[in-house]
């Protein structure tokens, strides 16, 4: 193909002939047995991942900020790779020897960079992200990086003379054409920015020496959605850092069980060599949080038109790429913390996360689904060994016989919040609250459009296991049992926060129902993983390991959120986001 020439890759052309003569006069003949080279693997670019790793690119952590880029709508840059013909062809020509690794990675398909994190610290962790990676609809990553252009990569033969692509905007004037005369490994793989949302076609070619052939054309649409979150340290991932803490020699010592209680009275961190990394430190706020696992599990990016393990060949594919937006903090209640600054140092940009909300999305976007995760504060279930020890929450109510009249008052200001016992018509606070909270939302939904609302609920069986016989028993350990019995919780009082669980979860599903919003239970998942079966929930000395301070607490660990994640995004779907 001596008429090949190389065009730079950013650069567009009007939409390229049929295959024209050769200098020698002879057009060129598609060949059938080459179609397995004209296979290719395609992502779109998104800036969404649960890592770390990318926190810096979506979010401003001095600034307090989401990033404009971020944020902004209708910017994707597309990915095609050609390594996947090559392994194909390899693979139909009978050698089936993997392809070898690069030094120093496995041959095995690679974890993302938050779940590589994540299998250094815990091998449960690993597995969970695993879990939540094959979860996602649109395939996985393939079984090398598609950026490494190392010996991990197959080189074209030398008989594959040129790569011809065309990649159009269907409905549109907007093109690329794109020739790679003599390709390299670099070469088969090729990045470009795309025109925005909408209907795609893509159309390769590759060339073969004696004037041969073979094409593949593709379909895709691109449809973004934007998600957004708002809530309490259930909402923001509190116990789940992106990265977690490395705690220095004196720091390990502190965290062990023995200085449990200890190290709470003297200060609530441990000496660390480097911090735990979230996406906004002062919420502790993680892109680990259920509310995020959901939105990575609604977003589809990548496409590959051939699967080594058979099945047809796909022409068309759905990608849909998310931006997710958190507003959620710890310690958040629906008056102080939705609606108002919180109080205290976790107030550090004097306004609600409703508030926070309108003055970050200002580029005309359409919230596609608004999660709210709220309640739980608002009844004093704090959970943290701070607020048991200061007596600032409905655990304390369990402070023992000691203070029977302070039990039986902070029980009274519950069930007052909960609305148990009212007349009919009358709210109690926390009903009094979600009715300000809708209000707030309308207001919202006239700056920012919103199409759904989605409310989870909170578990119930807090000390409850299931044993052997399949039959739920209390359970109390660690901080919530002590030799003095002044902190210890019975099953008497576990019975009565299992209640309130399944008082305040009746609330929000009756608000759920009056206002039009989505109630997502999941209560379901943890019933029988109480506090102390130790799947679901993270301990005083976990939250230590993980982020140098006890405030992880008494929250989901990452299992529990990747199991409300589920729920979330089941929910997403049947509402049609």
């Amino acid at each position: 193909m001596a008429n090949a020439r190389r065009v730079p890759r950013n650069h567009a052309t009007s939409t390229p002939a049929a295959p024209q003569a050769t200098d020698g006069g002879v057009a060129p003949v598609l060949d059938k047995r080459l179609e397995p080279y004209a296979d290719f693997a395609l992502a779109i670019g998104s800036a969404f991942f649960p890592s770390y790793m990318l926190h810096d690119a979506m979010y401003d952590a001095r600034a307090h900020r989401y990033r404009d880029a971020y944020i902004r709508p209708g910017r994707f840059g597309m990915y095609v790779d050609a390594q996947l013909g090559l392994r194909h062809a390899k693979s139909v020509a009978g050698n089936r020897a993997p392809v070898p690794a690069r030094a120093g990675r496995p041959a095995a398909r690679p974890l993302s960079p938050g779940a590589a994190y994540v299998a250094e610290q815990s091998k449960l962790g690993a597995a969970i992200m695993r879990r939540m990676r094959n979860d996602q609809p649109g395939g996985t990553m393939g079984d090398t990086d598609p950026v490494d252009p190392g010996p991990s990569r197959l080189k074209p033969p030398k008989e594959l003379v040129a790569y011809d692509w065309v990649i159009a905007h269907t409905g549109t004037n907007w093109v690329k054409h794109i020739i790679l005369e003599f390709p390299t490994r670099e070469d088969t793989f090729l990045k470009l920015g795309l025109d925005g949302p909408g209907a795609y076609s893509i159309r390769m070619r590759v060339f073969f020496t004696g004037n041969r052939y073979a094409e593949r054309i593709v379909t895709f649409t691109v449809t973004e959605k934007l998600l957004v979150g708002m809530g309490d340290s259930f909402a923001s991932g509190e116990g789940n850092p992106d990265r977690w803490a490395e705690l220095s020699d004196v720091g390990k010592l502190l965290a062990s069980r023995k200085l449990t209680t200890l190290r709470q009275v003297i200060d609530r961190t441990v000496p660390t060599d480097r911090e735990a990394d979230w996406i906004e430190k002062e919420a502790h706020r993680s892109l680990s949080s259920a509310q995020a696992l959901a939105a990575s599990m609604l977003q589809s990016v990548y496409g590959e038109t051939w699967k080594p393990a058979g099945g047809p060949r796909q022409a068309h594919f759905d990608f849909t790429p998310v931006t997710w937006v958190s507003f959620a903090r710890s310690g958040a209640e629906i008056i102080e913390g939705l609606l108002l600054p919180q109080k205290g140092v976790t107030d550090y940009i004097g306004a609600g996360q409703v508030e926070e909300c309108k003055r970050t999305l200002k580029y005309g976007q359409t919230i596609d689904a608004l999660h709210i995760s709220i309640g739980g504060n608002d009844a004093g279930f704090a959970g943290t060994l701070a607020d048991l020890t200061q007596g600032q929450s409905f655990w304390a109510l369990v402070v023992g016989p000691a203070a029977p009249n302070l039990r039986a008052e902070r029980l009274r200001a519950l069930n007052q919040a909960l609305g148990v016992g009212l007349p009919p018509g009358q709210e109690g606070t926390i009903g009094a609250s979600y009715n300000v909270l809708k209000a707030a939302v309308d207001d919202l939904n006239q700056t920012v459009p919103i199409s759904n609302v989605l409310v989870t609920g909170y578990p119930e069986d807090i000390f409850f296991v299931r044993g052997p016989d399949g039959n739920l028993k209390f359970s109390a350990c660690g901080i919530f049992e002590t030799q003095s019995g002044l902190l210890s919780i019975d099953q008497q009082d576990g019975k009565i926060i299992q209640e309130a669980g399944q008082n305040l979860n009746s609330l929000i599903k009756r608000k759920c129902n009056e206002f039009g919003w989505t109630f997502v239970p999941t209560a379901p998942d943890f019933a029988g993983k109480g506090y102390c079966e130790g799947s679901m929930w993270i301990d005083a000395d976990e939250s230590c390991r993980i982020q140098a301070d006890q405030r992880g607490t008494m929250h989901p660990s990452i299992e529990g959120h990747h199991a409300v994640a589920k729920r979330i995004h089941a929910a997403m779907l049947k509402e049609g986001v």
